[in-house]
């Protein structure tokens, strides 16, 4: 959190990447319980239904109850939102009519971040409000040979890997793998 906080100073759209359990929806639940308690919305962009719930729960664990847009779910104001991108790509609108602009995004699997649903949300909310995304993912290249630099992203900080987490001279004696 220190090293993405010290890095959000000079880059507006970073990421954080971190082995499969390294604890990247952990870091970036820390990150929204910060936020919010300075008044600072933040909305998580994820793609998939699965990555959603997981979110949601984990945001809970930390006393956060994020409102959902997803599908029909209602979109009640939150300081927080869980958002699936495509579903949300057709109420940024709402959004804005509503002031439910995110001051903070985090980006779940911020590899898909090149893709054209995604880059028409970050377009929206960077033209109207200035906004940090941190983007979080285990896999910081893409198959395609498209650097992540063309969705925005101008610094990567690397957190711990396998080898890391596992090792008791790194960790102090405990193994920390997320759950």
């Amino acid at each position: 959190v220190d090293q993405i906080r010290t890095v959000s100073r000079d880059h507006q759209q970073l990421i954080w990447t971190g082995a499969t359990g390294s604890g990247k929806t952990i870091i970036g639940a820390d990150i929204t319980r910060r936020a919010n308690a300075n008044k600072r919305r933040v909305l998580w962009l994820v793609h998939r239904e699965e990555i959603a719930d997981q979110t949601v729960k984990k945001l809970i664990t930390f006393g956060i109850q994020p409102g959902i847009i997803q599908g029909s779910n209602y979109m009640r104001d939150s300081l927080t939102h869980v958002a699936m991108v495509q579903s949300l790509a057709h109420r940024l609108d709402f959004m804005q009519k509503n002031n439910l602009l995110p001051d903070v995004i985090i980006s779940d699997e911020c590899h898909h971040g090149t893709a054209n649903t995604w880059q028409t949300i970050y377009r929206f909310l960077k033209a109207n409000k200035r906004c940090s995304i941190i983007g979080l993912t285990a896999t910081p290249s893409r198959t395609d040979g498209v650097g992540l630099n063309t969705a925005g992203y101008s610094a990567l900080i690397s957190g711990p890997q396998y080898a890391d987490l596992i090792d008791p001279n790194f960790t102090g004696g405990d193994i920390h793998l997320s759950e």
